[in-house]
């Protein structure tokens, strides 16, 4: 379900049109992580496509996807975040962006 309605206000009157959703794929080792962005999606703020755990993964199935952004781990078991983003470049594939993340904490519990 690529797409939501939404509710807007035009002159005092409910309109509903269509929103096409952000195509997400996520790239991270940690299994905490895929969850917090799956749960982050199904709150309708983006759509993930796909999710990987290691980079090499990604870089082979992840381009017939399209995604519009990438959410990637700098420290993968297999290559860095920005390592897979030069390879990416130079098969010639483009994604429309691409954010490295770097974190290396633990999830804290309340």
């Amino acid at each position: 379900m690529p797409s939501f309605c939404s509710i807007r206000r035009e002159n005092g009157a409910k309109s509903y049109s269509k929103v096409a959703l952000p195509k997400v794929a996520i790239v991270d080792d940690d299994e905490d992580m895929h969850v917090f962005l799956k749960d982050l999606g199904e709150i309708r703020h983006f759509q993930v496509i796909d999710s990987f755990t290691h980079a090499a993964q990604a870089l082979q199935r992840l381009p017939r996807k399209h995604p519009d952004l990438v959410l990637m781990d700098i420290r993968l078991p297999d290559m860095s975040g920005i390592e897979w983003t030069k390879k990416l470049k130079k098969r010639g594939l483009n994604i429309r962006s691409t954010a490295r993340l770097l974190c290396n904490c633990p999830v804290m519990s309340y």
